[in-house]
């Protein structure tokens, strides 16, 4: 399950705690590994190396399927960065 609660940016003037928060439940038997967040997005990558990217409404972009699993991701404006691990035997 991913679930997004937006925070109030107090030094932007950014709206109310909580308005615009939703939850979305991923497929079964995947799991949510690592997150990161943007200024108009925010970015999972789950248990079965699927990079699944998110609006501020919860829509969902196309996801990707990453090549190795997941190392760490960290987000900031428009930028993702992710990090996966390509060592032989971790693609499984």
């Amino acid at each position: 399950m991913v679930q997004f609660v937006p925070v109030r940016r107090w030094d932007l003037g950014g709206g109310a705690a909580g308005q615009g928060q939703w939850v979305l439940p991923l497929p079964r038997g995947e799991d949510a590994l690592a997150c990161a967040v943007g200024r108009e997005w925010c970015a999972v990558a789950t248990s079965q190396r699927m990079l699944r990217m998110f609006g501020p409404s919860g829509t969902q972009e196309a996801p990707l399927m990453l090549p190795g699993p997941v190392v760490l991701m960290a987000g900031r404006g428009a930028l993702l960065l992710v990090v996966y691990a390509m060592a032989p035997g971790s693609a499984r």
